[in-house]
């Protein structure tokens, strides 16, 4: 097999740096900061041995949920990998009651459009606009910060529609999959060496 070599590139959540920098915008927990992530093509056009036409999207926790709504938006999307993310927030909210604060906190008109909101950024109720790329989806069993039945939900309802996936669960491990870092890591190359083109 060929050796292959992956451009990287993040963004910092907005608002995040507002100790420094005072024009970072405000997070939205999965509103227009999505923006900054489908915005990183555009940066990464600029590297030269990056390629725009062979995308792969990688999150981890709510940075998984980031890569599920700028999937939607995102041409060339190959390869969705999703490490101990949540895919139907109204069912995470129920199971961690205290993330009703950073939702209200962050969500703009949170108290007025809850369902909304909430349902907008659950990529359980709009698989069909996800791109037909395969989606991997790593958890911890033992993971207090997100269920990792949301990962066990998501991969049952990509099996419903016929979406490629497949679902790791670590047992014994935590939301860091502190346990199984190197596993994980190998893991997700895998996912990427046999989908990316």
């Amino acid at each position: 097999m060929p050796w292959a070599m992956y451009v990287g590139s993040g963004s910092q959540y907005r608002g995040a740096s507002a100790r420094l920098t005072s024009n970072n915008g405000a997070d939205e927990f999965g509103g227009a900061d999505v923006q900054d992530v489908t915005a990183l093509v555009d940066v990464a056009a600029d590297i030269p041995m990056a390629d725009t036409s062979n995308i792969a999207l990688v999150g981890w926790s709510r940075g998984a949920m980031q890569s599920y709504l700028a999937a939607r938006e995102l041409d060339n999307v190959q390869a969705i990998v999703g490490i101990a993310g949540v895919a139907d927030l109204e069912k995470e909210l129920n199971w961690r009651l205290m993330m009703e604060k950073v939702c209200r906190g962050r969500i703009p008109d949170y108290d007025n459009s809850k369902s909304a909101a909430l349902a907008a950024r659950s990529v359980i109720n709009w698989l069909d606009e996800l791109p037909d790329a395969p989606v991997l989806l790593l958890h911890g069993s033992e993971d207090k910060r997100v269920n990792p039945e949301q990962s066990r939900l998501l991969a049952a309802a990509l099996d419903n529609v016929g979406h490629k996936n497949k679902l790791v669960i670590y047992e014994g491990d935590n939301h860091g999959l502190v346990k199984n870092r190197q596993t994980m890591q190998q893991e997700v190359i895998a996912w990427l060496d046999e989908y990316m083109k």
